[in-house]
């Protein structure tokens, strides 16, 4: 017998035919449910469950319709939501009850848990069994939020022994101070522990240190050069980075022994609490133990080399859980996709906002168009799937939740996989939430008004950042940044933290500046003259390894030596190409406006056109052309746009752009490789509409409650600059 069979890989249904093949009636009796197929991860796949009547011959279907676990209003509305591709009938329930499942709508994220945790110490207080209740949220990292707040509120809990080790604030910053000790040269991570609450350095020093330093150039050895005569050896810097210089003149010791070193000093020996030396212990043995596994598969295993296995497993998405020591009793707290299995008699599921619920997992690259839609429609099947399985653990009552605002306070909606179904809902909204925490003691917990030293903090940032800010030039990048995340904005533009290098990134750099190189050629370069060329740009990105770097190079002359082919002859010798122009608009007088064009082709003495390459995958011209719920274009139409107001306004060039274009240098499809338009008075109205924006957010302050537009693209990712930003906001 093979139970869950719905579950089982390739590999072991290959073990099932080799064991069953030939025998001609094989006693094998499966069990499965296709709605329950959620390790498709591991290559489990409904092909072979729906595909078991004929594996081994013609095999007797049996249907099991009578349910002895859940209600029938519960085993409808999951019907609803995902009916069996191998039986048309509905379940039926054993049970006379038969409860209403509600919807109730919440205005923060924190009020679902509130609104749950006062419900479940209204039930123990009637003598249920705390064992008999759950709540299941949809990511990891909210088991642990849901777990604090359930703590701080007197709740008992069994939970927290399955949280993924990747998603623990002290496993990402351990991880970071082992990347700065890896690479000391590279100032990435160096600069973004700055604003690590484990650090010790408050955020006012880590603003004023970052600002008046070029951290682009900074690094941990020319700190160690330079003995660091910025700050006083006191200053809340100079001890973390004499931490850092202690760590670093330790690196030659034996791996093992240099991370338990570093973990034991970083967290071990600065936790205040049990409880906080209790889960840091836990993230300190998951890394040795990481280690020891490494180092049995290969000696010569080096820090560089075992970080860069630990993203490649998390990147995978692979789950390290994080065993964390809790109480067998208590109100369970999961995962969706870890509840399978489970059954009690009261169920919450919350955080079923679109943006919570609908992240899965994609990797670092750009899909075919023809293969995103079927990840997407494979992907929505998984999700009803997790949904299904979390709304049938419920035995008695059901509840779903959903807030109307993020922690940052901008905008959501129920998830449209839920909306779907939502008549099968007594729903209950946000108003009547909040007053019935109110009524049940709930101010306490739900009082959002920041502390003092929390208000004054985010007060004198804003001014701060007020008088600092006309000092960074605006370009399209910075815009695009602002709108997608005011965060990403004050730290990768203000305070101009180093972006951390990635393979594509690193590749669209080498192709760029391969290009750039052949146009200020006066002839089309040879073979050699063309390897030469991109050997320097993959030389000055000093990426990766020997081998890696041969890859680019290899991949990049591909690229370019069908592009030197095709499209050299067709440019213009009329142009200009990296032309970086700079203006000033009388409308923002204290405001630089600049921008670097790629290629200025001048079709005649008052046109050109403006070309912007890109690496990556062809977008389709209705992503370009999208303009968002606020009304603005997207980081492609604004950049062109961008391009045509500084052309126009420049004193030097003071011509209009006839045509503006993105040349997609990988399309494999000559047809798709051009995205021409005209960028008209229309658009560059909108763009000025973003510069007036930008401009009176930041000088108002409103820009710090300015809501996050953070797309995932599948990752199951927070934002990680809000995540940083924790340490202005001290939200959960």
């Amino acid at each position: 017998m093979i139970d869950e069979h719905q579950d089982s890989s390739g590999v072991q249904n290959e073990f099932l035919e080799k064991v069953w093949g030939d025998v001609e009636k094989p006693n094998i009796f499966v069990v499965g449910d296709d709605r329950q197929l959620i390790y498709g991860f591991g290559g489990a796949s409904l092909h072979y469950f729906e595909n078991f009547k004929s594996s081994f011959g013609k095999a007797k279907l049996i249907t099991l319709l009578e349910n002895y676990r859940s209600t029938q209003n519960i085993l409808d509305s999951s019907h609803n939501l995902l009916q069996s591709s191998i039986s048309a009938e509905k379940l039926r329930s054993n049970s006379k009850e038969n409860h209403n499942l509600r919807l109730v709508e919440a205005y923060y994220p924190r009020d679902e848990i509130i609104f749950s945790a006062l419900e479940i110490k209204e039930k123990i207080k009637k003598g249920e069994d705390a064992d008999d209740m759950a709540i299941l949220v949809p990511k990891n990292y909210q088991v642990r939020s849901t777990l604090a707040i359930l703590k701080d509120m007197g709740v008992p809990t069994s939970g927290g022994d399955k949280i993924n080790f990747f998603d623990t604030p002290e496993t990402v910053s351990f991880l970071r101070v082992l990347k700065v000790l890896a690479n000391p040269n590279d100032g990435t991570s160096l600069a973004a522990s700055f604003f690590d609450r484990y650090s010790g350095i408050t955020p006012f020093k880590a603003h004023e240190f970052l600002k008046n330093n070029n951290m682009r150039d900074f690094s941990l050895i020319n700190v160690v050069e330079e003995k660091n005569n910025l700050f006083e050896t006191t200053s809340e810097v100079n001890i973390w980075l004499n931490k850092l210089k202690s760590w670093l003149e330790s690196s030659n010791e034996p791996l093992y022994t240099f991370i338990q070193k570093v973990g034991t000093e970083f967290l071990l020996d600065t936790a205040k609490t049990h409880e906080e030396l209790t889960i840091r212990i836990e993230v300190v043995r998951t890394v040795l133990h990481l280690v020891l596994l490494q180092t049995e598969k290969t000696q010569k295993v080096d820090l560089n080399g075992f970080l860069n296995f630990l993203d490649r497993v998390e990147n995978y998405g692979e789950n390290i859980p994080l065993v964390i020591f809790a109480p067998n009793e208590g109100v369970k707290v999961l995962t969706l996709h870890g509840s399978k299995g489970l059954e009690f008699d009261y169920v919450w599921i919350a955080h079923m906002d679109e943006r919570s619920f609908s992240g899965g997992k994609h990797g670092g690259f750009t899909l075919p168009e023809s293969v995103v839609e079927k990840v997407a429609k494979r992907d929505e099947e998984v999700l009803k799937r997790e949904l299904y399985v979390a709304i049938t653990r419920a035995k008695r009552f059901c509840t779903v939740s959903y807030s109307l605002k993020s922690y940052s306070g901008g905008d959501q909606e129920l998830a449209h996989i839920v909306a779907d179904i939502e008549e099968n809902f007594e729903k209950q909204d946000a108003d009547k939430t909040e007053k019935l925490i109110l009524k049940e003691g709930g101010r306490a917990y739900v009082d959002r008004q920041p502390t003092k030293e929390q208000a004054t903090g985010i007060g004198e940032l804003k001014k701060l950042i007020a008088k600092d800010y006309e000092d960074r030039k605006v370009s399209v990048s910075l815009l695009n940044n602002f709108f997608e995340c005011p965060w990403k904005w004050y730290f990768r533009n203000l305070l101009q933290l180093p972006e951390p290098k990635t393979e594509s990134l690193e590749f669209g750099n080498i192709v760029h500046g391969s290009i750039d190189a052949v146009l200020k050629l006066d002839k089309g370069p040879n073979e050699k003259e063309l390897i030469k060329i991109i050997s320097n740009q993959v030389w000055k990105s000093n990426f990766g390894d020997e081998r890696k770097q041969k890859e680019l190079e290899r991949l990049a002359l591909k690229i370019v030596s069908r592009w030197v082919e095709e499209r050299l002859s067709k440019i213009s010798k009329n142009r200009e190409n990296e032309q970086s122009v700079s203006v000033n608009d009388d409308r923002f007088p204290h405001l630089s406006i600049y921008g670097k064009i790629d290629l200025l082709e001048k079709l005649d003495k008052d046109n050109v056109r403006v070309t912007d390459f890109k690496t990556g995958g062809v977008r389709k011209k209705s992503d370009i052309e999208k303009i968002d719920e606020e009304g603005r274009m997207s980081g492609y139409l604004r950049q062109l746009a961008m391009y045509s107001y500084l052309i126009k306004q420049s004193p030097k060039w003071k011509v209009d752009v006839r045509e503006s274009r993105l040349e997609f240098v990988e399309a494999k499809d000559k047809t798709e490789a051009f995205y021409d338009t005209v960028i008209d008075a229309e658009k560059i109205n909108m763009l000025v509409k973003d510069i007036e924006d930008y401009d009176e957010l930041v000088k108002s302050g409103e820009w710090a409650s300015r809501e996050c537009h953070y797309n995932s693209y599948g990752k199951n990712t927070e934002c990680e600059y809000c995540k940083m930003a924790q340490i202005y906001t001290d939200k959960p």
